[in-house]
């Protein structure tokens, strides 16, 4: 009897022993896979602070294209400063906006000052027609109404010569009208039926935290932050935008931001009012930059093509921006810039021919080169209204009452709402329709 009952005190006895042998075997057994999966690493590294520049690196994401980004955002500044200092520019009169595709260099000018926008607004315009289709709000051959508060005399207007005030205009017609031909009776037909001026402002800011700040509302400003934050959009959602791109390809092929560079290099949004030229666009061959040039003082087309090609060369280490001696000139401020390069310039050819400069490391854009063919604009019959449409619709007649003027998607337009004050006081000829006209 005593043995059975010592036997049966030592069982619970022995039983936790054996739990405590399992929880033993699996916490080493655990141990042990923590410790393989870890092998290698750095032990410090958990215990390290998070800096700035790691989190830089983290928003980036893969390391830059450049062995040394801080040396090319330096010779980005030095050429863009030198260029203006020879040019005899007053720095507030011009906003600029230069990034790499990566954004590791950037050069940026009075980009959050509030110029006037001439045609660059048709870009955010377009997009937001665009967004509407690629949201299925609408098709690209859903008709915009051409109301009579929408007609413009000034500039190449090819929907005014095929549509009448009353007609019904095809949206994807209206957009290739305005971005190709920089239409401004398209341009005026498709803000109207969003609401009118305010409104397609109002809209446009979903694009851009830092939009122009009018001293009247139906100004036509931006910022060059603005234009960047859309023309970026722009880059990054290419499929969408494709129709937009192919458009904006055909429009400017050697003028602007083409004007100096080769083998038309940029998809770009252009505007002329005043003393102002303006152009915003992305690169399509090379390292894949984008840049918005702002100016009211370098008013005619050169000036943003001669920048352009500065950005070109340094994002591309190739011209002047590969050469020794940005390597060698310390260029402290704008006024040290001349008096150090003119020994250089005086340095005579060495005998020996010069060793060959490392060439630019190779390259993939993130994006591929645009090859879209541009939507044909048609002509289609206009649609004929319920009532006779005066022949020359580009009298100043007042709109017919009509009572179905054409499908309409969008909200009704403001009734009688003034024009926005565009800056169309300088109208280019209308028979030069590759031309840009005077916004």
């Amino acid at each position: 009897m005593n043995l059975t009952s010592n036997d049966s005190n030592s069982r619970p006895l022995i039983i936790w022993i054996l739990a405590a042998f399992v929880v033993l075997a699996l916490s080493l057994a655990g141990f042990s896979i923590y410790s393989a999966a870890t092998k290698g690493l750095d032990p410090t590294a958990a215990a390290q602070p998070e800096t700035e520049a790691s989190m830089v690196k983290e928003t980036i994401g893969a390391s830059s294209i450049y062995q040394d980004p801080a040396a090319v955002n330096k010779q980005l500044t030095n050429q863009i400063e030198l260029y203006i200092h020879d040019q005899d520019y007053d720095l507030s009169d011009l906003s600029i906006y230069i990034e790499s595709d990566d954004e590791s260099v950037t050069y940026k000018l009075n980009i959050d000052q509030t110029r006037a926008a001439a045609s660059t607004y048709k870009l955010a315009l377009a997009m937001l027609y665009y967004d509407e289709i690629a949201d299925g709000e609408m098709k690209p051959e859903s008709t915009v109404s051409f109301d009579a508060q929408s007609l413009r005399d000034e500039g190449a207007n090819p929907i005014l010569t095929t549509y009448g005030v009353g007609y019904a205009v095809p949206v994807e017609e209206a957009v290739s009208s305005m971005l190709i031909h920089s239409d401004n009776t398209a341009a005026a037909i498709l803000y109207d039926n969003l609401g009118g001026w305010e409104e397609f402002m109002t809209m446009r800011t979903k694009y851009s935290k830092y939009p122009g700040i009018p001293e009247d509302p139906l100004d036509n400003v931006c910022t060059a932050a603005q234009l960047m934050d859309e023309v970026r959009l722009l880059y990054q959602n290419q499929k969408k935008y494709a129709p937009i791109i192919a458009d904006l390809d055909e429009a400017t092929e050697d003028s602007y931001l083409n004007e100096v560079v080769a083998n038309d290099t940029m998809i770009q949004k252009y505007g002329q009012v005043g003393g102002a030229t303006n152009s915003v666009g992305f690169s399509k061959a090379g390292n894949p930059y984008r840049i918005v040039v702002l100016s009211n003082s370098a008013n005619n087309t050169v000036d943003p093509g001669m920048i352009n090609k500065i950005a070109y060369e340094v994002l591309n280490q190739t011209g002047q921006a590969n050469e020794k001696f940005w390597e060698t000139i310390e260029i402290e401020s704008i006024e040290s810039v001349t008096p150090a390069l003119e020994p250089a310039a005086q340095q005579t050819a060495p005998a020996d021919p010069p060793a060959q400069s490392a060439p630019a490391p190779s390259y993939t854009p993130a994006y591929p080169s645009v090859n879209v063919t541009p939507p044909a604009i048609s002509n289609p019959e206009p649609v004929e209204p319920s009532q006779p449409v005066q022949e020359n619709p580009a009298l100043d007649l007042p709109a017919p009452d009509l009572e179905d003027p054409g499908t309409n998607l969008l909200p009704d337009p403001v009734p009688d709402a003034p024009a926005p004050d565009l800056g169309n006081d300088v109208p280019a000829p209308a028979v030069e329709l590759e031309s840009e006209p005077s916004h």
